[in-house]
């Protein structure tokens, strides 16, 4: 399901996180052109009513899945970023990096909604 209840890929039974993420991943894979030794980095979001507890243990499996398929994780962060009012649930970004991607991703930010770095 999308953030604002825009319908998903398919509709299931609740399943251990560990089966979201693999099945998120390997959608996300299959769909756009990543490649086994790609560098990249990653988002779990929280859609609001989802524990820090539960992000984690999401961006667990996604870094054990990402490293087992050969990725290089350059940056990667778990958080509500982008949120629903009373909607449980993650997301997964994945974005391929290259030496141009990775000096915006490194340069600190200071915004109202995100903070990375220091004034």
């Amino acid at each position: 399901m999308g953030l604002h209840g825009e319908p998903g890929v398919r509709r299931g039974k609740m399943k251990p996180v560990d089966e979201v993420v693999d099945e998120i991943l390997d959608l996300l894979i299959r769909d756009l052109p990543f490649n086994p030794g790609d560098e990249v980095c990653v988002l779990v979001n929280g859609y609001g009513a989802t524990t820090r507890m539960e992000l984690l243990i999401a961006m667990r499996r996604t870094l054990a899945q990402l490293d087992g398929k050969g990725f290089k994780v350059y940056f990667s962060e778990a958080g509500n970023f982008a949120t629903c009012q009373e909607m449980a649930g993650v997301s997964v970004t994945l974005m391929r990096v290259d030496d141009e991607l990775k000096r915006f991703i490194d340069a600190p930010v200071w915004s109202p909604v995100y903070k990375k770095g220091s004034r």
